[in-house]
């Protein structure tokens, strides 16, 4: 079974998996666990650490967004610093993703970050997550205050794909690429 709400009159119980009932108080301190060890509070859906909480974090934001979760709840909620509004893929708040692109800025000198993992240290979706940044700037759905820290960072708002990508920026990559393999044959 998946973690459901049983109903506004129930909302104190939990159906987790294996028919077990988990209480609101026991929900939430799984979630501040989750909290605790991760940094955030988008717990995934499928995650099995504990049982089902992905699943009860989604249903929350669900009957918030539907106008059946108490005030008291929220506020609960609130207070732990959970996020009610987050995207597809990948879920961090805002400021860890900062974090993680200025790491990347630090290393890499340039915020061009790779969708895809290859074979580096870049943290697991941080590069569609630049890239959706890109696409809310261009949408004007990124308010100033986002973009201003952004652009304190040296953030790239234009940057081309492939071999358009500026004469600089080929040669540095160049230069890591014979520093780290002795050669320069690059596949």
């Amino acid at each position: 079974k998946v973690a459901t709400l049983l109903s506004e009159a129930h909302a104190n119980l939990i159906t987790g998996y294996f028919g077990t009932l988990t209480t609101w108080d026991d929900r939430i301190t799984q979630l501040q666990g989750f909290i605790d060890k991760n940094e955030h509070a988008n717990v995934p859906r499928n995650t099995n650490i504990p049982a089902g909480l992905g699943i009860w974090v989604k249903n929350i934001r669900q009957h918030k967004k539907e106008g059946k979760l108490s005030v008291e709840k929220i506020d609960q909620l609130n207070s732990m610093g959970f996020e009610w509004d987050v995207t597809r893929g990948p879920n961090l708040t805002w400021d860890l993703r900062i974090t993680q692109l200025q790491a990347f800025i630090d290393e890499n000198e340039h915020a061009n970050v790779p969708q895809r993992q290859g074979n580096t240290n870049t943290p697991a979706g941080l590069g569609i997550w630049v890239k959706n940044i890109r696409q809310h700037k261009k949408e004007g759905k990124l308010s100033v205050e986002k973009i201003d820290q952004l652009n304190s960072m040296g953030f790239e708002w234009d940057v081309t794909r492939g071999p358009n990508l500026t004469w600089d920026l080929r040669i540095t990559q160049l230069q890591a690429f014979i520093d780290e393999n002795e050669h320069a044959n690059v596949p």
